[in-house]
């Protein structure tokens, strides 16, 4: 029997746990003011090998779940995408920009930059995780698609992308849409196995790129947040 969804999500919570706890330690005794810059340089290090180590969990678990579909045809997965640091650099840039110097010393804008420096690393990680299930699903033959498994006591927006066991198919604009703190895996499902519904228009929304505009990303915004807050109101967020 394959692995359960909760323990490969185990397994990528301790890959990604993993990532953080070396990228805080190759800080831990670099003078304050060279943190940030020491943090980055971390990150384009390390990310690339945790990556690929999400990466091969999943080949490992599309391999077992695609052995107990039985499929017609022979597959071999492989790991997915590539690891990019750059923009983290970027969203970085960006969120030091709206820390009020003139409230935080200099030691108190590190951590809050580190801080989400260390959880922009762990999506990035988790992305070799997910882009691997993703993109093998859109060149096996005998896969249909992939659903998402959100965790226990899931954030709105993972519960209703996950929505029982929804499957989103090949469609290019279907990504695995993620924040920061998400825990949730992407499962392949195959020709011939138990699967929920095809994902609704909506699902498919959510879960595509960012609109061309601003206003149409805010518009789209207002509607899946009205449509979240009336079908889940138990779920947090």
């Amino acid at each position: 029997m394959a692995t359960s969804p909760d323990a490969v999500r185990a397994e990528l919570a301790v890959i990604t746990s993993a990532a953080t706890t070396e990228i805080a330690a190759e800080i831990a005794a670099v003078p304050v003011e060279r943190q940030v810059a020491a943090a980055l340089e971390a990150v384009s290090l390390l990310v690339p090998s945790y990556y690929d180590a999400a990466g091969s969990l999943a080949v490992d678990w599309y391999d077992e779940l695609r052995a107990e579909a039985d499929p017609a045809s022979v597959f071999t997965p492989s790991i997915i995408g590539d690891p990019a640091t750059d923009w983290i650099d970027r969203e970085i840039a960006a969120f030091q920009k709206t820390l009020d110097a003139d409230l935080l010393d200099l030691q108190a804008q590190n951590e809050k930059s580190i801080n989400e420096m260390v959880a922009l690393a762990a999506k990035e990680v988790a992305r070799g995780y997910r882009d691997t299930v993703v993109g093998n699903t859109r060149t096996d033959v005998d896969a249909i698609g992939w659903s998402r498994i959100a965790r226990p006591g899931a954030c709105k927006f993972c519960v209703m992308l996950a929505g029982k066991g929804s499957v989103y198919n090949s469609r290019s604009t279907a990504i695995f849409a993620a924040h920061k703190t998400c825990h949730c895996a992407a499962r392949p499902e195959f020709k011939g196995g138990e699967h929920g519904p095809e994902a609704n228009a909506l699902q498919y929304v959510a879960s595509s790129r960012r609109a061309k505009t601003d206003a149409a990303q805010a518009a789209r915004n207002k509607r899946l947040r009205a449509y979240l807050n009336k079908n889940y109101p138990e779920a947090r967020g």
